[in-house]
């Protein structure tokens, strides 16, 4: 349940930078997927 959470946070994330166009804030939502990603295939 914790792990559908955080991806859900990580949604919102995505969603509140969408129409960003700054390059740090998709990196550090990158940083968090791949997180997120290698939280997953443990």
């Amino acid at each position: 349940m914790k792990l559908f959470n955080t991806i859900l946070l990580l949604k919102n994330i995505v969603y509140e930078n969408f129409d960003s166009s700054k390059i740090e804030d998709l990196k550090s939502i990158y940083k968090n997927l791949l997180f997120v990603k290698l939280e997953i295939d443990k």
